[in-house]
This record gives structure tokens, sequence and C-alpha cells, in this order.
């Protein structure tokens, strides 16, 4: 059974969680769970669990926070995290991504979302569990590590076939005894046509690799990608091998293809094109959107031999439309929200799928844009806008700013509405949380204010009292 472990505040998420969790007839045992960051943590300690579901706006120790502590205290940590957020800000994904979040949950969580998810956790851990009879098989995140703690000098080899990682071990066998050469074997959760060899000796192969491929000695091989030379960085290596990894969306379906550094980092004609998709995604026509990407996919495909890395041009888009969701507080659909973790371009067989989906998501974001700006009143997404960001040192100016009108104009309509100037409305929405973390949580009178934006501790004390009737340490003690 795999352990599993639970953190969120809202005990109506813990019981839901661990319910489905129970009925899902899959191999996972709920160890415990925890209601804040803290508790999260000794809960880590003490079980070291396969799976841990932690929720982003966790109190104490926040869930973000939690993994990265968790990250730094024990590296070598094989547990899979899943966060759980009321949260479409792409931020939180961003930084979730950085610290090797595995998958993403939102608020109220859906069932056939949920069962997906656990579904995807239960392929991982087999996957790890079943590793190769030939000890030089590993998976990408035990090989990144490795990397991590070495030396970084030798060469690679990226390989492509019909299911060759499920093959992965006899072909390296085969692969050992035509090259002679000892040869590390890394495979991918997820994707089973990529292959990856490194070894930490500089070898050439080149005058040989073609005709093995053509005599078919290197079945199910089918396409092979070369680096020589050796690789004296970490990163400048993950970079490579990620250009690397989709080359197959470049051309030839079988081969040898060797491999040239790209000039790396976005150029100022790609720069210029992101920026009229940006702008024709939100405002622009389906005709408009269309041509945009057609000029991206012209620049992507230009040049085969300096070619640049089609998941930084895919994921490149995919943020720029993630942003917009958030821009317009517009729900990320489920999708798109997997499309911003590692190898998400690992899905499409060919460029043209890859476009294809694009073109769809970006479709997708228009209507939804179109929609919100005509049924969506000033008041209601300013008051939005601001339930979203009042943590942080927000003006009327800031606020106006983000919704595309007036200070003046803003103020006017809120006003007339909501009997309420803007920074009222806010201070009121500051308030609210503050009382619920003083009701609810052990934060600190000094941590509280700095968690509804305010910078300095007496001028919240003062606004708290103003609009509570009692210091903030009064109102705790009568809770």
């Amino acid at each position: 059974m795999w352990k599993v472990c639970v953190a969120d505040d809202e005990k109506y998420v813990l019981k839901s969680i661990t319910q489905r969790i129970e009925i899902s007839g899959m191999p996972f045992e709920i160890a415990g769970v925890a209601g804040d960051g803290r508790e999260a943590i000794a809960l880590y300690e003490t079980y070291h669990p396969d799976v841990f579901f932690v929720d982003i706006n966790m109190p104490i120790i926040d869930g973000l926070d939690f993994i990265s502590r968790i990250r730094l205290q024990d590296p070598e940590s094989n547990t899979l995290f899943v966060i759980i957020s009321g949260y479409d800000d792409f931020a939180y994904m961003k930084k979730a991504i950085q610290l090797g979040v595995v998958n993403y949950l939102k608020k109220p969580i859906s069932m056939e979302e949920f069962t997906l998810v656990i579904e995807t956790l239960g392929e991982q851990l087999k996957n790890a569990e079943e590793k190769e009879p030939v000890a030089e098989i590993m998976n990408w995140i035990d090989f990144t590590k490795n990397l991590r703690e070495q030396e970084v000098s030798g060469n690679w080899i990226c390989i492509y076939g019909s299911l060759i990682s499920r093959e992965a071990g006899l072909f390296l066998n085969n692969w050992k005894r035509l090259a002679g050469v000892e040869w590390k074997g890394i495979t991918f959760y997820g994707v089973e046509d990529v292959l990856l060899l490194f070894s930490w000796q500089n070898v050439v192969l080149e005058s040989k690799l073609e005709e093995w491929l053509a005599l078919g000695q290197l079945r199910p091989a089918k396409r092979l990608a070369c680096f020589h030379g050796g690789v004296s960085d970490y990163n400048q290596m993950i970079s490579d091998f990620e250009d690397v990894f989709n080359l197959r969306f470049y051309g030839e379906s079988s081969g040898v293809v060797n491999i040239q550094k790209s000039p790396g980092g976005v150029t100022g004609d790609e720069f210029s094109l992101y920026e009229k998709f940006d702008s024709v995604v939100e405002m622009g026509k389906k005709e408009k959107i269309e041509e945009s990407l057609n000029d991206i996919w012209e620049h992507v495909l230009q040049d085969k031999k300096q070619y640049p890395s089609i998941r930084r041009i895919y994921q490149s888009l995919i943020i720029v439309m993630a942003n917009k969701y958030t821009k317009y507080s517009i729900a990320l659909p489920d999708g798109m929200r997997q499309e911003l973790f590692p190898f998400a371009t690992a899905q499409f067989g060919d460029s043209n799928e890859m476009r294809e989906q694009l073109q769809e998501y970006a479709d997708q974001l228009n209507e939804k844009i179109r929609e919100t700006l005509s049924k969506s009143e000033l008041t209601e997404r300013a008051i939005q806008y601001m339930k979203q960001h009042y943590q942080e040192d927000i003006s009327l100016g800031d606020i106006a700013g983000a919704l595309y009108t007036a200070p003046a104009y803003l103020a006017k309509r809120f006003k007339e509405k909501k009997n309420s100037t803007v920074m009222q409305y806010l201070e009121t929405i500051r308030m609210n949380r503050a009382k619920e973390l003083l009701e609810e949580s052990g934060l600190s009178v000094t941590e509280i204010a700095q968690e509804v934006g305010y910078g300095d501790p007496n001028y919240f004390t003062r606004s708290f009292k103003k609009n509570c009737a009692k210091t903030p340490k009064q109102y705790r003690n009568k809770c």
C-alpha cells in the first residue's frame, strides 16, 4: 500500500479527499492529515509518505513554503506532491512547477478531476517500483540528482522509437554490445517513445550510427539525435537535452541527426511574435490569432540546423494565455493546467498536433475574454481584483490600470454602486481576512498585518481598531 498524507485547513476538504481515496479501489492508505503547515512538516517527518496533498493557503506555513522546506531538508525525497488551491493565479503555478509538484487540484475538487489525478499518481508510483532488470536504467529524476553530485562531462545520445522505453533494458544491452562502452539509460515517466543514453566517457560514434540504424541493429530505435564534444555544465546539459527531446517535431521520421548548438535564448524577432500573439489573443479575431500562430510556426521551423526549443515556444505561448486567464479572473481550463508541467510537449506526435492544440486554447481564451468584457460589470471586476491582490500594496491607480480604465471613472462608478470608496472596500476585505486569521491561526499580529497587506503593524492596529472597535489582541482574546 502507498502511504498518503493530506494537509488542508478546511476540514471538509480533508474529509472529502480521504473518503475519495478510501473508495478509489487503488492501493492507497491515509497515513495522516494536518490542518496547518507546521503539522504538515511533523506528518512528513513521521511517515515520509508516497503522496502528499497540500493546500496552498494553509495557516502558519503555506503549502508552497512547506514543499520548499521539505525539498531543502530532504533533497532525496521521493514523495509526490499535489497542490490544492482555490486560486488560479499563475504565480502559484510557476512556483509549484519549480518545486517539482506533480499535479494540481482546483477547489472545488470535481470527482472526475480527482479520479484522473489518483490514477496518474498510481501509474507514477507503479513505474517507479517496476524498475528494469538492468541496473543502468534510471528514471529522469534520479538521473538529474546523480548529475548534481558529479562532474558533468561526457556524451549523450537521444533515441526515438515506438515504445522504446518499455524495451530500454534490452536496447541498452544491445547498445553496449555494439558500442563497447558503458552507458546509463534514462527513461521518463509517461514518455514511451524516448530514451536517453549518457556516458561519462567521450566517445565519437557518428561513423557507426547510420550503419547500425540501417541494418536494424538498433531496434526499436527509429531516430537518433547525437551530441558530442563533452558537457561541462549541468544546467546547460539539461537545456540542450530539452531541445533534443523536441527534435522529433522538425522533420525526418528516421535517421541520425547531429546536433548543432542553437544561439539560445529568445531572439528579438521571436519576442515580437510573442507580443503580437499576446495582443491578438486578447482582442483580435479568430483569423488574426490563426495568422499570428502561423507566423510563429514559420519562424520555429525555418531552420532545422539551428533550431530553437519548441518546448520553450510552446510553453511561452501557454504562459501568455495563462496570464490572460489570471488577468481577467477566469478559471484556467483543467487541460491547460497540465500543459504547464515539464514535458508537456511529450503528448504530441508532431508539430501539427501541437499547433492545432494552441489554436484551440487561443480560440477558447479569446471567446472567454469577450464574454467577460461584455457581461462583467466594472465594479464587480474591481472587487474580484481586490480579493485576489489584497495581500499586496495596491492603490486605486493599480486597480484601475488592471481593469484598463481611468482611476477617476472607476472611483465614481464604484461609489455609485457600493456607496463606498474603492480603498474603503479594500480595507474591509483586509479586515475580514485579519479577523479570520486572529480566530483560526496562531500567527502574531505582525505576521497577520503582513498577510493582509499592511507593511506597518502599527498602522494595521490603528486601522483594525477603527473598523472593529477593538485592537487585534482584544479581538483575539474575545474569540
